[in-house]
């Protein structure tokens, strides 16, 4: 990462069913956030059941990674840099629930576009055997450190994928939640703002030693 570049929370969503819902939350102005958006075929949406959060139930997510993707069902976000930036991490707070005690585990995956949705860049495990596991969020961080999310000026995509263990047909209060949405990264700043900035701290250092 640049290291004249300052860390900020480049955008954050902080789900519910009021307020901004699906909208981010709020975002730096040198860049601008889509809704949440998702390609379920329903059985998802924003809920007050604990810390109020986006679900999607176990009918409609496969039972596998691979699964998943073929599946093409995810939630996603799109974050368009109006200046360039660079990213360091996407952290996701989730929790999974049951409304009757049933041991299952749940798991989400994120993918962006920076190469067409191919690599996995975290996979996080939720363990549930009652309702009461959705008071217990888990903050999980995806690390974007690498060289293809260093100073970016076009539009990235990142989807959020689940699928699960458990018999979709047991119960139809079994749920993945997402409670919030943080990206992390710096705004690297423009050649001419940078050079005035060394030019200056040059002046004061002159002074400092005359």
């Amino acid at each position: 990462m640049n290291s004249s570049a300052h860390a900020a929370v480049l955008a954050h969503y902080d789900l519910d069913s009021g307020g901004t819902g699906l909208n981010p939350t709020s975002t730096v102005s040198s860049v601008t956030a889509t809704a949440v958006s998702n390609t379920f075929s329903g059985q998802t949406g924003l809920s007050q059941s604990g810390p109020p959060n986006l679900f999607v139930r176990v009918q409609v997510t496969p039972n596998s990674e691979a699964a998943a993707v073929l599946a093409g069902t995810y939630f996603a976000f799109t974050v368009t840099p109006l200046e360039a930036i660079n990213l360091e991490s996407l952290v996701l707070s989730t929790t999974t629930s049951a409304s009757v005690a049933q041991a299952f585990t749940g798991t989400l995956f994120v993918r962006s576009s920076a190469d067409n949705f191919q690599t996995t860049l975290g996979s996080f495990e939720m363990a549930s055997t009652t309702s009461t596991a959705a008071s217990a969020y888990t903050a999980w961080t995806s690390d974007l450190s690498g060289a293809e999310y260093q100073n970016l000026d076009d539009p990235i995509t990142f989807r959020i994928y689940a699928y699960d263990d458990s018999d979709s047909s047991v119960a139809t209060n079994t749920v993945h939640r997402i409670d919030y949405i943080t990206l992390n990264g710096s705004v690297v700043p423009e050649p001419g703002r940078a050079i005035l900035l060394l030019l200056a701290a040059g002046v004061l250092f002159v002074r400092r030693h005359r």
